[in-house]
């Protein structure tokens, strides 16, 4: 009879960055979901006013509409075929592109029943935060109503919005990880939906140590790409419309690391889920010493 392997997170860390190193492919993904918008923002130009400008406006309209749910498309399936890799990557040691088409068709309404589960938990949290925002700006606003002329300075000070942008990296790390460990079980044990969400869950608090090093290790990264892509700041207000080449390292680091977070989290999932582990040939009572 086999045993439970307990990794500590440094173990689940050095493990899952050298099955990265064997399992270069697994990149291809993210990147994918990188060009695909790249490339459809090329076909988007903006109507020039002419006439008959209604006609142009529309097509606009009609061909944005078409670009991003071409972009959601492709993002979705971006996270299966990611989870669908990693899964391989856990369980068997290996993986190939193709078994991120494979993924797809065993596996696409398994991750999406638990997206749409975890979009609208997010949802309403937001919500929630956004209506404590405009409760906590209101005395500013309304200080401001009846005035003829606008305030010398910005409402929203710029360490307000570095502030905001801090908490949320670590509520959208938080919640990123808490969805890497719901879909463990649907890939690695095949589960369905609910049944992955309590076992993910279950997991969480088993592995505590090491999901908050997981969280940690997530959050650092995500506030380094967040400040890499900080927006240009046109005197004390930021602008979002100017793209930079910082914003592309942003992005390219952020790609770099979205598979890895797959691998830690289906890696914590598995240490305490299964009694016999196999990685690249090493069987459990072995694994340890691999690490070594």
């Amino acid at each position: 009879m086999g045993y439970i392997l307990v990794l500590s997170f440094f173990d689940v860390v050095r493990l899952s960055l050298a099955r990265y190193r064997m399992n270069p492919v697994i990149i291809v993904p993210p990147l994918v979901g990188m060009a695909v918008p790249l490339v459809t923002s090329l076909l988007l130009k903006p109507p020039v006013p002419s006439q008959p400008y209604t006609s142009e406006l529309f097509r606009f309209v009609f061909l944005a509409f078409g670009v991003l749910l071409l972009n959601l498309i492709v993002s979705f399936l971006v996270v299966v075929g990611q989870a669908s890799m990693a899964g391989k990557v856990v369980v068997e040691g290996k993986t190939r592109l193709a078994d991120w088409s494979k993924g797809v068709k065993k596996y696409a309404l398994r991750v999406l029943g638990i997206g749409l589960i975890y979009l609208g938990i997010l949802v309403a949290f937001f919500m929630l935060l956004v209506m404590i925002f405009v409760f906590a700006m209101l005395p500013q606003l309304m200080s401001q109503v009846g005035k003829a002329t606008p305030p010398s300075t910005p409402l929203i000070s710029p360490s307000v919005i570095k502030a905001m942008g801090a908490v949320t990296a670590l509520l959208m790390t938080i919640a990123s990880s808490v969805f890497y460990m719901w879909l463990a079980p649907a890939i690695i044990d095949n589960k369905g939906v609910f049944a992955s969400l309590d076992a993910g869950t279950k997991a969480i608090r088993k592995c505590g140590k090491a999901f908050l090093g997981f969280l940690a290790l997530f959050f650092a990264v995500s506030v380094t790409v967040q400040l890499i892509g900080a927006p240009v700041m046109l005197g004390a207000q930021p602008v979002w419309s100017v793209v930079t080449p910082m914003h592309m390292v942003s992005g390219v680091i952020a790609i770099i690391f979205s598979p890895l977070w797959f691998l830690i989290a289906f890696t914590i999932y598995q240490s305490q889920s299964v009694a016999h582990v196999k990685v690249e040939g090493i069987d459990s009572d072995d694994c340890r010493k691999s690490l070594a």
